[in-house]
């Protein structure tokens, strides 16, 4: 069965971190949390990236890892 994949950003505490515990309650939903800190979220439906939002070449790889792993291809804007 396909998931849908939610990217989160912020996601190791306040609003962020509540919106992914809300969204791993339903099933077939992946989450992608990015956020400059380590969450205690420990799911199997949850993948973490430490990236800080401002750094935009950081914020590029992280961004082509995802779409290459959940796309299988990586989409640049050139």
């Amino acid at each position: 069965m396909e998931k849908d994949v939610f990217v989160v950003t912020g996601s190791s505490k306040g609003i962020g971190k509540a919106l992914v515990e809300q969204l791993l309650q339903r099933p077939n939903i992946q989450v992608i949390g990015l956020s400059r800190s380590k969450s205690d979220i420990l799911h199997e439906r949850f993948e973490e990236k430490l990236v800080d939002l401002s750094d935009l070449e950081a914020l590029n790889l992280i961004y082509q890892s995802i779409f290459q792993i959940f796309l299988g291809a990586i989409v640049t804007g050139k």
